[in-house]
């Protein structure tokens, strides 16, 4: 279906895992297929970042002269989308076999000059195997109502492209179409036809699409029918409408379709906030499903993934070699885990409705690459070559973390290996998780397990797994400089993120990293890593550092100084960097975390100090916090720890004011300065 909302937080589907597109205007059926890899950034509050809001324009006033008084910095500018949707239109009639036609019609209005960048240019994606999408008007209407149509030659069918090659798609197509005389207050006028021949599901039909709140909508309609002999299943959140009785259908004919008919209007947008949640979570929108729950999506899913698990001999062959002399489930699964997480590079082919459906396993066995289904399906063969049952869990790999009503491929863009004897999920696709870890994106998670026909949950991200401790040793120097070294042991989330920093490292110039660094905060000097091959998920992880450090005290005194961070992950540091935004209209991710940091600094001889900070004591709502600083000898020891425990991964607005309550006590912890 063509559908409406731009938020471009669009909704993975399974053919097109980690994939950042173009900004669009999509289409309603396109919301179910267009893939966004957003590369998640975490927030120094233990959320997670979402990107920045685009469109705030400039407010100007004219002020009598002389003189002009300066801009009230406390002012805000009013936030501006970059476009309106004026008039949004879809018509979709579903087929009993699941095989459905859709007609959309959009009509919207730029407001601001990163909504001409963004939307001048706008690609439609579709799969050429399974649909047809035809471009039926498209044109560029100014203030003054002159109309500019769309060349033919400005309408081009490009085959799909992934990001730095990780998905081959034999069948995706992209339909671009480049507006002409774009401007802000031009209106961009397009309707699009696409006949899905071929369902993703045999019999079945899914779609789901949500209304972004940081768009306004004049008017925004959907009308939905479907043949009697295919139950669907309607849900419409925010919307008004519901079952209507007409004898016309969509080309005026006479018929005994089962109707519906829902609008929606939003009048006002709001900017984009800092770790939001998808929209799926808590946004009006628009689904329809044949599938009666859940679990029976997770059967269709298991009746087409299930054979390509056959063990051929190749695979029984491989899976022993790798076993080797493990006689314990718990290390064979160990083994073969890290085998395929290691040797399997992800890369996705897809032809057909390759989207939902993986590869054989010996395919992908013999080619050495797959995504994330193809991962799931040959960890799920070795596995059963050695006697150990296993089957795929789809999951959310972003910012979802509950399950709409209705069952549809919203939220789930990613499969992972659920082993029910060891009740143990893994992410052989993740090449930086260690076996029992899983990357962050996927902790917390409701998921769907195809191979038993029910739901289930990823664990929940806690102080206990999810920790980072830093120790750090130092020698100040006469002059003031400082040798130091460090040693940093990580846990879950932090150990993953830790290896896949390192290993991205590996090829820059070791200069360049510790510049980078110790540039955080404001610290200058050399140094480097040492640390064991970030993607040996066999062994133990641990990263350690030496530095020399430009001088950070005025030596001899009187002066004062710091704790220094040197050449030290700062994660405790880095909190004091984050301040929540002073409203939240939406619920946001965070995490439940601990980090400690000891940090020993060897005065020099003949340097007396005067004074030492006196440490903090906090806690209030989820947040804990302490330091303590001691002189003995020549020796200052700082120790921070940080914990945050809480009993849901989504906070609101009341954390936020939890966190800036805290931030005044951290911040002025580590401005305690020693005094030389």
């Amino acid at each position: 279906m063509v559908f409406f909302v731009p938020s471009f937080r669009l909704h993975q589907r399974l053919s097109l895992p980690r994939i950042r597109h173009r900004p669009v205007i999509p289409t309603f059926r396109q919301l179910t297929r267009i893939a966004v890899g957003t590369v998640l950034s975490i927030a120094t509050s233990g959320g997670i970042a979402a990107p920045a809001a685009a469109g705030v324009a400039a407010t100007a006033r004219s002020v009598p002269a002389p003189p002009a008084p300066a801009p009230d910095p406390l002012v805000r500018n009013a936030f501006r989308p970059s476009y309106t949707m004026l008039r949004g239109l879809i018509q979709l009639q579903v087929n009993r076999d699941g095989s459905s036609t859709e007609i959309s019609e959009t009509l919207v209005r730029i407001e601001t000059e990163a909504g001409v960048k963004n939307y001048s240019e706008q690609s439609h994606e579709y799969n050429g195997a399974l649909s047809n999408l035809e471009v039926l008007e498209a044109a560029t209407i100014q203030p003054d109502g002159t109309r500019i149509d769309v060349p033919a030659d400005r309408i081009l069918t490009r085959d799909q492209l992934g990001e730095e090659a990780a998905v081959l798609n034999t069948d995706g197509k992209v339909k671009v179409i480049v507006f002409p005389a774009v401007a802000v207050g031009s209106q961009l006028l397009l309707r699009l036809k696409t006949t899905q021949h071929t369902p993703e599901f045999p019999g079945h039909f899914i779609s789901a699409s949500y209304f972004s709140p940081h768009s306004r909508y004049e008017s925004y309609t959907v009308e939905l029918s479907h043949d009697p002999q295919i139950a669907i299943r309607v849900d419409a959140p925010g919307m008004i409408g519901g079952k209507v009785s007409s004898s016309k259908g969509m080309q005026g004919q006479s018929d005994d379709l089962v109707r519906y008919r829902y609008v929606f209007r939003q009048p006002q947008a709001l900017p984009e906030e800092l770790g939001e949640l998808d929209d799926s979570d808590f946004a009006p929108g628009f689904s329809a499903t044949s599938f009666a729950s859940w679990e029976d999506l997770g059967r269709a899913y298991q009746a087409r993934a299930r054979p390509k698990a056959e063990v051929t001999d190749a695979i029984r062959t491989q899976a022993l070699q790798v076993v080797g002399d493990a006689t314990q489930t718990r290390e064979k699964v160990r083994r073969l885990y890290h085998w395929v997480s290691r040797n399997i590079r992800y890369l996705g082919v897809y032809a057909g409705a390759g989207g939902y459906v993986p590869h054989a396993a010996s395919d992908v066995l013999a080619n050495r690459y797959g995504d994330c289904k193809d991962h799931v399906v040959l960890l799920e063969a070795m596995l059963r070559a050695v006697g150990i049952e296993s089957g795929p869990a789809l999951v959310n790999s972003g910012l979802a973390f509950k399950l709409p009503r209705l069952a549809s491929s919203t939220p789930l863009n990613h499969v992972i290996t659920y082993i029910p004897a060891l009740d143990l999920y893994l992410d052989s696709t993740s090449e930086f998780s260690p076996f029992g870890h899983l990357p962050e994106e996927v902790l917390g998670k409701p998921t769907l397990l195809a191979a038993l026909g029910s739901l289930g949950r990823t664990r929940a991200m806690n102080p206990e797994q999810d920790f980072a401790r830093t120790r750090v040793w130092i020698s100040l120097l006469p002059d003031g400089r400082m040798n130091g070294r460090s040693q940093t042991q990580t846990s879950g989330l932090y150990e993953v993120q830790s290896r896949y920093s390192q290993f991205k490292r590996s090829d820059r110039e070791t200069s360049d990293v510790a510049n980078a660094v110790l540039g955080r905060f404001g610290e200058t000097g050399i140094g480097q890593y040492s640390h064991r091959d970030p993607r040996d998920l066999s062994q133990p992880w641990s990263v350690e550092s030496t530095f020399v450090l430009d001088p950070v005290v005025n030596l001899p005194g009187p002066s004062a100084m710091t704790i220094p961070a040197g050449l030290t992950p700062g994660f405790i540091r880095s909190r004091a960097k984050y301040r929540p935004p002073a409203k939240r209209n939406f619920p946001f991710a965070c995490r439940s975390i601990r980090e400690t940091e000891t940090i020993e600094i060897e005065i020099p001889a003949g340097v007396r100090v005067t004074g030492v900070p006196s440490g903090v004591r906090y806690s209030a709502g989820p947040i804990r916090y302490q330091s303590e600083y001691r002189l003995r000898g020549r020796v200052l020891t700082a120790t921070r720890d940080f914990l945050a425990r809480r009993s849901s991964p989504v906070c609101d607005a009341n954390d936020d004011r939890n966190w800036n309550e805290f931030l005044r006590i951290l911040q002025r912890d580590l401005r305690s300065q020693v005094f030389l």
